[in-house]
């Protein structure tokens, strides 16, 4: 992000210097540095600041096409997110079913798909940060590899929490104590995938013999 594109985000926003270096946990000072260009605008606020921009432009331009709002949308977008990743995943499937059948939505998609570029990437912070490319990676992978690569990333995370905890140790004898901890991560990784890999196997079974059955 340039010099120029921080400072045109945050008017289109309406944040003055203060607001957004209060949202950031910086100074106003900073912020004016980025907007001269004497400091680099960091990655994350860049990201968050085009993601925030975006999203400002979709909603004016609906707000001015004069298409009629979707009651249902406004109901359900008021509703705090669930805090459980079950319930949080029924909460989102609501949405994407309603969307699929609902006019209004449909007209307002379209509307967005023709007069606006795509959206960029939501922000993502903390652990968002590496469990979503990891997720995308893995997507990517052929069918049968993605249970293999998923038990040995939940492995090796596993084996990595219990290396933290071994610190102590490690520091007072890392000659012998360091190799130790990545043989013993890299032995969970390969078997989280051997175990990944059988699963994914029997999974594929299963189902094929089920379709059998109904066939």
């Amino acid at each position: 992000m340039t010099a120029s594109e921080a400072l045109a985000a945050r008017e289109t926003l309406g944040l003055t210097q203060q607001d957004l270096a209060a949202e950031t946990g910086l100074t106003p000072e900073i912020v004016a540095d980025w907007e001269s260009g004497r400091l680099k605008v960091p990655r994350h606020v860049a990201a968050d600041l085009t993601w925030r921009v975006a999203q400002a432009e979709v909603i004016a331009g609906l707000a001015a096409s004069g298409l009629p709002e979707c009651a249902w949308f406004n109901r359900f977008d008021a509703e705090p997110m669930p805090e459980k990743t079950s319930a949080r995943t029924a909460h989102l499937d609501r949405l994407i079913a309603h969307v699929k059948d609902c006019d209004a939505c449909i007209a307002r998609d379209a509307y967005v798909r023709v007069r606006f570029s795509p959206m960029p990437r939501p922000p993502r912070h903390g652990w968002m940060a590496i469990v979503i490319p990891i997720a995308e990676r893995i997507d990517r992978l052929p069918a049968w590899a993605k249970p293999a690569a998923t038990g040995a990333i939940f492995f090796m995370a596993y084996s990595l929490i219990k290396v933290v905890f071994m610190l102590p140790a490690i520091i007072q004898d890392p000659v012998r104590n360091i190799p130790l901890a990545l043989m013993g991560t890299l032995a969970s990784g390969s078997i989280g995938a051997a175990l990944g890999f059988l699963y994914g196997r029997v999974k594929a079974l299963s189902a094929m013999w089920a379709a059998r059955r109904t066939a």
